[in-house]
């Protein structure tokens, strides 16, 4: 039968051992420098010590002497036993050459400590009637990812290596995934690995629908997989709704079958193409983060895109305490995917109806609704205002997209076709002089 009650995976000899080594010979330090961290040691005292060599280390200041110095000037020397312990660590001979195989080990502990402790957070969060599987299942795989980092080893990246990363993004123009509607991609650069992008309207603005056209000129014509999350609307109707949009057919008829044989040809041939295109679609509602992420998680292929249909009717699992709180954790959760999975979210956002009392009915951010969070989090905003939905009369047949936040880039306005007809957006084309 197992012992519950066993010692957790330690070996406090092991860590004396490489302790003494890099007392004797320093150069040990950079050779296990990313294997352990303080924090892998089991015993506290051994922690501070590792952490006062390693510092010592990278001044080329190691010995004996400097580390008794270092220790005191933290108040830690009799707190890790006095000078006397140092010494006894190197009084127990430990082989130099054996340092990297005793980090090692010491590092595959410390794992096997954070696992254990894990199974323990696992099993409440199971036991939590409040949580779905989706979600406790999400949780379970925050704990591993978390037991295998290396705490203060590896989140650290020196400004030297990043300055060629940015050089090589900025050699790459079209690092920014294209949607399609140029004047778009020109302000903001395309939608880039790690960026929440809101396209916020009011109801029947075209949210949805800008979205869905952006999301298909990405997998149509790019070739980038996309995951679609449609907690609005049912798979058949969201893909009917995109067909009847690119097919230029109007949705009611095609929905009841009432179309000419030209039109019927359009949508043959239009449903081939998006059959054919990298998208897959997941129509479940009240999703939370979690859920989201376990389910791109486990997705076979990769999506370069991912698009929320909208965004505030997700479901936050916190225990919030209102509507705002509930919200901001949800924007919280998109972004996060966003920055670990490395891919763009294009999520479609709800406004509230202050815009409906100005005079020319253009969004501002204070519009975003139910929650302040949305606007911190998001990389780029881009509001939908068609001036026919304010004035029935007017003639008017474009849509401005104003870009009201770009983190990375220029706010502005732009101006697209929309053809009420088939609920359509389009560049406008310029006309040749």
């Amino acid at each position: 039968m197992a012992n519950h009650n066993a010692d957790p995976p330690a070996s406090i000899e092991i860590e004396q051992a490489l302790l003494g080594a890099a007392l004797i010979d320093p150069s040990v330090i950079p050779a296990i420098d990313g294997t352990v961290t303080p924090d892998d040691f089991y015993s506290e005292r051994h922690g501070w010590i590792y952490a006062a060599m390693r510092d010592l280390a990278e001044e080329n200041s190691l010995d004996y002497v400097l580390l008794c110095n270092a220790l005191a000037a933290r108040g830690q020397l009799q707190e890790v036993g006095g000078d006397s312990y140092l010494t006894d660590l190197i009084a127990g001979n430990p082989s130099i050459m054996a340092a990297p195989s005793y980090a090692q080990a010491i590092a595959d502990l410390a794992v096997k400590r954070r696992l254990s402790l894990g199974a323990a957070q696992m099993t409440m969060v199971a036991h939590d009637p409040g949580q779905s599987a989706e979600d406790v299942l999400s949780a379970a795989q925050a704990i591993l990812d978390g037991a295998n980092r290396k705490t203060g080893a590896t989140t650290f990246a020196s400004f030297g290596d990043v300055i060629g990363e940015v050089i090589n993004e900025a050699q790459n123009p079209n690092a920014g995934l294209k949607t399609g509607f140029h004047l778009f991609d020109h302000l903001t650069g395309g939608l880039r690995p790690g960026e929440m992008i809101l396209i916020a309207a009011r109801p029947s603005h075209g949210k949805t629908t800008l979205a869905l056209q952006m999301a298909f000129n990405v997998a149509h014509k790019v070739k980038i997989p996309v995951a679609i999350f449609s907690l609005e609307m049912r798979r058949q109707q969201l893909i009917q709704r995109l067909l009847a949009n690119i097919a230029s057919v109007p949705a009611e008829n095609l929905r009841d079958g009432r179309l000419t044989e030209a039109e019927w040809e359009r949508v043959t041939h239009w449903g081939a193409m998006v059959a054919n295109a990298p998208m897959w679609i997941d129509d479940t509602p009240d999703l939370s983060a979690g859920e989201m992420r376990s389910r791109l998680m486990r997705m076979k292929t990769k999506p370069g895109l991912v698009v929320v249909d909208y965004i505030q009717l997700m479901r936050s699992t916190d225990r919030a305490e209102n509507r705002v709180q509930e919200i901001a954790s949800v924007s919280r959760g998109v972004k996060a995917i966003a920055k670990t999975l490395s891919i763009p979210i294009l999520a479609a956002c709800q406004l509230n109806r202050a815009a409906e009392g100005r005079a020319d009915g253009m969004p501002d951010l204070s519009d975003l609704r139910e929650s302040g969070q949305l606007e911190q989090d998001a990389d780029i905003v881009a509001f939908i205002h068609r001036d026919r939905m304010k004035n029935p009369n007017s003639t008017n047949e474009t849509a401005t997209i104003r870009i009201a936040k770009d983190r990375m880039g220029a706010r502005g306005d732009l101006s697209l076709n929309f053809h009420e007809s088939f609920v359509r957006f389009s560049n406008i084309e310029r006309s040749q002089p």
